[in-house]
């Protein structure tokens, strides 16, 4: 199956966070499987190059009536999954959607370049209207699935068309002149399909054209068509809810593996994990000037209202008075930077905070925690409890979407579950916590538990079939 991919991020070349990871998954399982995956992505000013560069050519698309050159760099992954960067003077810049000033004000004009240039692409690497399926992934590639709606009667054949919803929240509006500034005509701009509430809203636009939407679990897919979580698609989304597919994520477990992880103190499997833990964590506990002794929770997130850091620093003061400590990884809100902060100035020695977005430390958190703490509002998937789970860290997370497709609550004697699944309240939480202090003072079942979280299997290569099966083919359900 020759399948094109349009995503603003991948993991390797340019990320922010989990859209990265999650397409490059997917990515390298097709590939894995035999298919032949074109992932089209912008090369921006900070992208690296993860693979062997195949070729370099120049491609011209079309945006409406005019015509676009830019450069197509196409580099080979160890998966055998082909990734093309877009090389074009708008892209070039010190980051993906912003810089120190802000978001850049040009963006819908870029990704609407990088949709046009994947179809261009699609067709120069596999053939003139050769492509199977065009996948393309939240807002920012949903340009693609516009595009081709657009010009479908210049080709002779169209591929299948695909978007996944990595977040709802984030749904690209922009008003009508702008769509119209794209190429794209004052009756498509003012259309049903597209107009929403007095604006272009592109991920409702890609919604409509596509041939079927997915979501990245099965419970978002569920939360979404409610109006608690449906961020004003919810209505929207019921009505297409025949084609609307909830598939959920995995991770890349050959590179999230504590027993080869070059980046811990020590590397252990789960045989040896109570061992290699207790080194990371005193190590690590070491670096950042926190005490080691008692239990260690961890957190590494965007620090955002929706990841609800604020609902575990609202316990800090329990947590530490019990005698556990605390660090927190991520960077985000002003103001909630600024309490994670005061939070660590208040109790120094037990509480740590790191400004930072940083893989490597990342990974030291999840090997060194005994407990990993993911208190989001909404999770469309939530990627970091199941790393954590990988390094054998304990779940605390909130009963929201992914997040309880991936967490197996823990029965009443410990002897089943992977973690704790928490409901919103403050009382919940707080007593989340304290079930997990007491836990720590039971080391036989704190480490049949780490053994079960380690063991669970997170691979893409369930979801890749589950694309394969249910979105990818006409008689997907």
């Amino acid at each position: 199956m020759r399948i094109v991919m349009v995503s603003s991020e991948v993991a390797g070349f340019a990320r922010t966070g989990g859209l990265g990871d999650a397409v490059r998954g997917l990515a390298d399982a097709l590939a894995t499987k035999g298919e032949e995956v074109l992932l089209v992505t912008p090369r921006y000013g900070i992208t690296s190059l993860d693979g062997e560069v195949e070729s370099f050519s120049t491609l011209v698309c079309k945006m409406g009536d005019a015509e676009v050159t830019f450069g197509a760099l196409c580099v080979r992954t160890a998966s055998g999954a082909r990734v093309l960067l877009v090389e074009h003077g708008s892209f070039d810049r010190p980051g993906i959607y912003g810089d120190a000033h802000g978001e850049y004000g040009d963006n819908h004009w870029r990704f609407a370049l990088l949709g046009s240039a994947a179809l261009a692409a699609g067709d120069a690497h596999f053939g003139a209207w050769k492509t199977d399926v065009l996948h393309a992934h939240d807002w920012q590639g949903s340009f693609a699935i516009l595009a081709l709606r657009s010009h479908r009667e210049e080709r002779k054949k169209t591929p299948r068309t695909l978007l996944t919803i990595h977040n709802l929240a984030y749904q690209g509006e922009t008003d009508f002149e702008k769509f119209q500034s794209l190429g794209f005509t004052h009756e498509f701009a003012r259309s049903s399909s597209v107009e929403h509430f007095g604006k272009v809203n592109l991920l409702k636009a890609a919604c409509n054209f596509a041939d079927a939407v997915t979501t990245v679990s099965e419970r978002y897919a569920k939360e979404v068509l409610v109006e608690a979580f449906g961020c004003g698609l919810d209505g929207f989304l019921s009505s297409i809810r025949s084609k609307f597919i909830g598939i959920q994520n995995g991770i890349d477990q050959a590179s999230y593996d504590p027993s080869c992880d070059r980046a811990l103190f020590a590397t252990y499997d789960a045989a040896s994990a109570e061992v290699g833990k207790r080194e990371n964590k005193n190590n690590l506990c070491r670096e950042l000037g926190i005490r080691s002794e008692g239990p260690l929770f961890g957190m590494v997130s965007r620090l955002t209202w929706q990841k609800g850091i604020d609902q575990c620093l609202d316990h800090a003061k329990e947590i530490v008075a019990a005698g556990a400590s605390l660090v927190i990884v991520g960077v985000g809100e002003h103001d909630l930077e600024a309490r994670a902060l005061s939070v660590a100035k208040s109790h120094p020695g037990r509480v740590a905070f790191v400004r930072a977005f940083d893989d490597t430390l990342a990974r030291r958190v999840f090997a060194a925690s005994d407990f990993f703490v993911v208190p989001s509002r909404f999770e469309p998937c939530g990627l970091v409890q199941m790393y954590a789970m990988r390094y054998g860290a304990i779940p605390i997370v909130s009963r929201v979407g992914g997040l309880v497709d991936s967490v197996e609550p823990l029965s009443a004697m410990y002897q089943l579950g992977t973690g704790w699944v928490v409901d919103s309240s403050e009382s919940a939480w707080r007593l989340a916590f304290r079930d997990a202090q007491a836990l720590y003072k039971e080391p036989e079942f704190m480490a049949s538990t780490a053994s079960r979280a380690m063991n669970e299997d997170f691979s893409w290569a369930h979801a890749a079939t589950e694309y394969l099966e249910r979105a990818y083919t006409s008689h997907a359900r």
